[in-house]
């Protein structure tokens, strides 16, 4: 991991802390907004430039899984905030994955399996329906994808506005 700035790992923990609440079975990872910076740093440190930097790639892989893949149509919906925190939050499973296999090393299907597992046991602590496999391997591909395209990681380093987590409510 790069030095990634507190308020960067602030912004991680924020959402960390929505992902597990109120799941009765604590997170045993250690580190997990590290883990969450050096899966998004893997792909580029644009990613985790600024705390709105984060949000924006939050965004956009919640996007993936819930709002069919189209960022401007979804952000322009404004009935879908109050349901954003849950998102982002399945995002930051899904990113807790993905830095615990590239951690590992993994890459290719072992690293969408990875993401795949940590999403999952997210949904099963909270006592959610994570669906289909196969629809959430899509995603981790998807969410690759979108992390490893260079506009990607500029159009997140270029994002001003933050939202937090009072804005969806």
């Amino acid at each position: 991991m790069t030095s990634t700035s507190k308020a960067v790992l602030a912004e991680i923990n924020t959402w960390i802390e929505v992902m597990t609440f109120p799941e009765t079975e604590p997170l045993q990872i250690p580190e997990p907004a590290a883990v969450v910076a050096t899966a998004l740093e893997h792909f580029s440190a644009d990613f985790t430039s600024s705390p709105t930097a984060v949000g924006e790639a939050l965004d956009n892989i919640a996007c993936r899984r819930w709002g069919e893949g189209d960022i401007a149509a979804w952000n322009a919906e404004k009935s879908w905030n109050i349901g954003k925190q849950g998102y982002r939050g399945d995002a930051i499973g899904l990113l807790l994955g993905l830095g615990i296999g590239i951690g590992k090393g993994q890459s290719g299907p072992e690293l969408i399996a990875s993401g795949v597992d940590e999403y999952e046991a997210h949904c099963e602590r909270e006592g959610a329906d994570s669906g289909e496999r196969r629809w959430n391997e899509k995603w981790a591909k998807e969410t690759i994808d979108y992390l490893s395209d260079p506009a990607s990681a500029r159009a997140a380093l270029t994002r001003t506005d933050l939202l937090t987590v009072d804005d969806y409510t």
